[in-house]
């Protein structure tokens, strides 16, 4: 891609001749494609126990314990997730916390706890996918979604941020990462 943005930029036919318009137009469209093919495809995996409840639900006219158990928990996952995501927004709103870490609320339990709902939000649509026929076999959607988020694209970027911020190092000994718990005190630290 940043090969096509220079060859934009200098002009494609300088350095490709007559044809370099045509190789632009066509690595930039194949590039575009390429995105939105696995885009979808991603987003096709993660919500799959969501299209698994919406096409075979049909079939049974009440709800399972499942059901009431995913969907209980899924509203509480979403309002938590809201919370922690309007205790950082406020946290941050305030002048005073300029470059501090936000220690208050859920995140005094959780270094993540916006990401941890989020992924329980993913789980809770699978426990509700298990209360029909062959609905367990969704599992991948949870776990990708899990595994996304605490290794890849959520955890990992946000630490590395806050790594040299002063005072991170004894948050992230004190605090749980990713599963909402109660803080580590200071000396059981220490001792560690």
């Amino acid at each position: 891609m940043f090969y096509l943005i220079i060859m934009v930029k200098i002009g494609a036919s300088q350095k490709c001749g007559k044809n370099g318009k045509k190789l632009v137009e066509n690595s930039l469209k194949s590039s575009f494609q390429e995105f939105f093919i696995m885009t979808w495809l991603t987003m096709l995996l993660i919500s799959s126990s969501a299209h698994f409840i919406a096409i075979y639900s049909h079939e049974k006219d009440d709800l399972f314990a499942f059901e009431w158990i995913g969907w209980i928990i899924t509203l509480a996952a979403i309002v938590l997730e809201f919370v922690s995501d309007m205790q950082i927004l406020v946290f941050k709103k305030n002048e005073e916390n300029k470059g501090k870490i936000c220690t208050i609320g859920l995140w005094k339990l959780s270094l993540h706890p916006n990401f941890f709902f989020e992924s329980l939000v993913w789980w809770c649509v699978y426990i509700t996918a298990c209360s029909i026929k062959w609905g367990y076999v969704t599992i991948w959607a949870p776990l990708i979604i899990t595994l996304t988020l605490r290794y890849v694209s959520g955890v990992p970027i946000i630490e590395k941020k806050f790594e040299e911020r002063e005072g991170f190092e004894l948050y992230k000994k004190q605090t749980n990462c990713f599963i909402p718990w109660i803080p580590k005190k200071v000396n059981q630290i220490a001792q560690n």
